[in-house]
């Protein structure tokens, strides 16, 4: 059931599940009960996933796959492109001051 898989989603995020349920929509009495047992509509499984933008959705859907996206190449830097990043990032911080005690 998605109602299930959404709260093993909001176990695993570690989000209080107040917040979660409002920001979907719901309330907690839709996952008890007999209301657990019934659907959820589209705007429940659009407002999740804009707060878990990782999740995969056919995990959610069919309880198929993992419960997270897989990141692509595209997704990750690698650890020479972060390092660069970094060293570029101080170079340009030890330059500033110069320019903010020369100014």
């Amino acid at each position: 059931m998605i109602k299930d898989r959404i709260m093993q989603l909001i176990e695993v995020k570690r989000v209080p599940k107040g917040r979660t349920f409002a920001e979907l929509g719901v309330t907690s009495a839709n996952f008890r009960g007999k209301a657990k047992s019934t659907p959820v509509n589209s705007d429940v499984i659009v407002n999740l996933f804009a707060m878990f933008p990782d999740v995969n959705l056919e995990w959610l859907i069919t309880g198929e796959g993992q419960m997270f996206k897989q990141p692509t190449p595209t997704d990750m830097v690698s650890l020479d492109k972060y390092t660069e990043i970094v060293r570029e990032n101080e170079r340009l911080r030890i330059q500033q001051e110069k320019q903010d005690n020369d100014g």
